[in-house]
């Protein structure tokens, strides 16, 4: 092929993603590059019509697809099942009836061994219900633990000096959103030396003193830090739940546990905070431990097992028995529990031939996924199926799409070529990079007051965000006028600040164990205060 031609067939392929608003990171998909490759090797062939696509080529790939997933059935009977559910409000009937009916039909009971839902009271009602029908006895409720941890980070940012500082982040993030050209500013790095900062527009607005205050602050930077810091276990222990590959009951085990002992070490053990912490952090984690399979899981992983010895402290060996109590055989148990103390004594990998009954158990209880979160993807895969423009599509042939290009995707990452994925450019943080060149740039500007010693107090995180709390309150009892946009002498359109409201401490209140799950980030606390804003001592200002 001449260049001539080799480009006119490249500028061919770029009005096709162009016209049909295709992302150019398309190209890179596997199935593209194949079918490129094989037109170029079969030379001039026919072009498939818009109707054989989606009819005859359609079912052939769902068929393929329908075969494919069939290797993993196999697995079945091996490594057991977990049912995912997605988060429903429907009743606690018709989840009952939907459940069973999936594990009647198209897993079989005697594949089961979890099902992992999040904590809502409609779907731990239905599985509770079932698990305790004798034929479905076998079954274990595991509480999700991307829904779980999250309710842990949404009962530690309810704490006043917590939340103070989300709040005013949030408030700061909002102000320079809404007004481009300080944006602009910030993101050439001049902040609030600038001279578009000093002598900006909106200078007069209670958002414009609130946000110069608090950025020039180090004590608020300080109390920051100390939030980031605190939080930051949690929210590394939630990113890991989410992930669908490789998150199971004993690495999660692991993760979390890592967490809460950055949290003490942070904290300070024994101090009244970590105290007030590990009170709401320890009832969840105990909520997804207790009448499940993680604690034994935990224990017949071998890589815990020798690192850790998880098998000697009695209440986790007395989880091991209870565990496999609930999921064996009864003619399997007394060989069982014979077998567990010649894994606790020797080397997992040298008894693996001698331990058949335990390896049997030890399989299907190690191998299990500990979050639901997944399932929360599955409407975008619909939404993506069933656009405006393809609207009147039956329900079988979206099922087949839907069916088709999930499990397209799952062989593409399978398949995936390892040196192609590593040459990948890693995905970059212009904040990151703006502040990392800000503290290493010495001539710059901002380091002036950075470096200034009159408010430099070193002081405990918890301290810092005290003073912090206390500074808000006093700008937000000027009750300044402020507005969105420029000003217009013929039109004037002031804003009126919300009068301050005390703040309450929500440590003693007692929280509904089935909040709404929040993955996504939205602050969802308008939905639980009744459709206002929780009682912060900010004004709130929405878009």
């Amino acid at each position: 092929m001449d260049v001539d031609s080799r480009e006119v067939l490249r500028k061919a392929w770029a009005k096709f993603f162009q016209d049909n608003d295709i992302a150019e990171r398309k190209d890179d998909c596997p199935y593209f590059r194949a079918a490129m490759k094989i037109t170029q090797e079969l030379g001039p062939t026919p072009l498939p019509t818009a109707k054989e696509i989606g009819g005859m080529y359609l079912d052939k790939n769902y068929d393929e697809a329908t075969q494919w997933l069939k290797l993993f059935k196999q697995d079945w009977k091996n490594y057991g099942v977990t049912l995912m559910c997605d988060s429903w409000t429907s009743p606690t009937e018709f989840l009952y009836k939907e459940i069973k009916k999936v594990i009647d039909q198209e897993i079989g009971h005697e594949n089961m061994v979890q099902i992992v839902t999040d904590n809502g009271s409609n779907y731990k009602k239905a599985c509770k219900t079932l698990v305790e029908e004798p034929e479905y006895n076998h079954i274990v409720w595991q509480p999700c633990a991307t829904h779980t941890v999250n309710l842990m980070l949404k009962d530690l940012a309810k704490f006043p000096h917590i939340d103070v500082i989300i709040k005013s982040a949030k408030r700061i993030c909002r102000f320079f959103h809404n007004h481009n050209n300080l944006h602009d500013s910030m993101k050439k790095m001049k902040w609030m030396v600038s001279d578009n900062w000093k002598e900006s527009v909106y200078k007069n607005e209670a958002d414009y003193v609130f946000a110069e205050e608090l950025l020039s602050s180090n004590m608020w930077w300080s109390a920051l830090e100390w939030v980031l810091e605190f939080l930051e276990p949690l929210y590394r222990s939630l990113r890991y739940a989410d992930t669908q590959k490789r998150c199971t009951l004993s690495g999660f085990k692991k993760n979390i546990m890592s967490a809460v002992n950055e949290i003490r070490a942070h904290l300070g053990e024994g101090s009244e905070m970590c105290h007030r912490v590990m009170s709401k952090v320890s009832k969840r984690i105990e909520a997804m431990q207790n009448d499940t399979l993680m604690i034994a899981a935990v224990v017949l992983d071998p890589h815990t097992h020798y690192q850790i010895n998880m098998s000697k402290i009695p209440e986790y060996a007395t989880a091991l028995t209870d565990a496999i109590q609930k999921i064996a055989d009864p003619d399997s148990v007394v060989l069982v529990f014979n077998e567990i103390s010649t894994y606790r004594e020797s080397e997992w990998w040298f008894q693996f031939g001698e331990v058949p009954n335990l390896q049997k158990y030890a399989l299907r209880i190690v191998s299990q996924c500990v979050s639901s979160s997944g399932c929360e993807r599955n409407c975008s895969a619909f939404a993506l199926v069933q656009t405006r423009q393809r609207n009147r599509l039956l329900y079988g042939k979206m099922h087949k799409c839907v069916s088709v290009r999930h499990n397209l995707k799952i062989c593409a990452e399978e398949d995936q070529d390892p040196v192609r994925e590593n040459a990948k450019e890693k995905e970059v943080d212009p904040s990151a990079i703006m502040l990392d060149t800000t503290m290493f740039d010495e001539t710059n500007p901002m380091m002036e007051w950075l470096n200034e010693d009159e408010e430099r107090v070193i002081l405990d995180g918890a301290v810092a965000a005290t003073a912090v709390f206390e500074r808000i309150r006093s700008l937000n009892s000027s009750k300044k006028a402020s507005h969105l946009g420029r000003k217009d002498n013929s039109r004037k359109r002031k804003r009126v600040v919300e009068e301050e409201d005390e703040y309450t401490d929500f440590d003693d209140e007692e929280e509904d164990e089935y909040d709404d799950i929040d993955i996504d980030g939205q602050d969802d606390s308008a939905s639980e205060s009744g459709g206002g804003e929780p009682s912060c001592g900010i004004p709130q200002n929405h878009y």
